[in-house]
């Protein structure tokens, strides 16, 4: 949507072409608010450097672009993503036993350590705390059109390398 709002159709996007312009809503600017890091979050600083870029980018006449702390605690994101890699990397072990072990980055045999003790239970209780959680982040985010944050805490790394710590 935002694309579509502030972008629109442009001939080297011949995708594009299709979506129509959406006009902004109720005659006013979008409200956007983006932010770099999260609490004590470790965040590469090319990487705030680029949000920053791109909350710039946007800043104009369709966009109002205000920083913003964000607005959700982390811990319960990271919990229900201990839950969700594991379930994730338990085919593989299943697939693959004691392969993983040597092969697998250090947080991938984390996961796949956790995989075989997992229960149907934890699964689907991780799967509600991440709706209880989308649940917040969106009332947090109420008043806001949409928000503009990093996805990777660094940038591209060979695809040889492990995640950076």
């Amino acid at each position: 949507m935002l694309y579509r709002t502030v972008a629109g159709p442009g001939p080297r996007d011949p995708a594009s072409e299709r979506l129509p312009s959406l006009p902004s809503p109720a005659g006013r600017k979008l409200w956007n608010g983006w932010f770099a890091g999260l609490q004590d979050e470790s965040v590469n600083p090319e990487v705030a450097a680029a949000v920053r870029e791109c909350a710039d980018l946007l800043a104009g006449d369709l966009c109002e672009i205000l920083p913003q702390d964000a607005r959700y605690d982390i811990g319960p994101v990271r919990r229900v993503w201990a839950t969700v890699g594991a379930a994730d990397a338990a085919p593989a072990v299943e697939m693959h036993p004691g392969r993983w072990r040597t092969k697998a980055s250090a947080r991938s045999a984390a996961a796949a350590k956790r995989a075989p003790g997992l229960t149907a239970l934890d699964y689907v209780r991780a799967l509600d705390q991440l709706s209880e959680v989308r649940g917040r982040v969106a009332d947090a985010w109420g008043d806001a059109d949409c928000f503009l944050c990093p996805s990777a805490a660094s940038p591209a790394w060979p695809v040889d390398d492990e995640f950076p710590v």
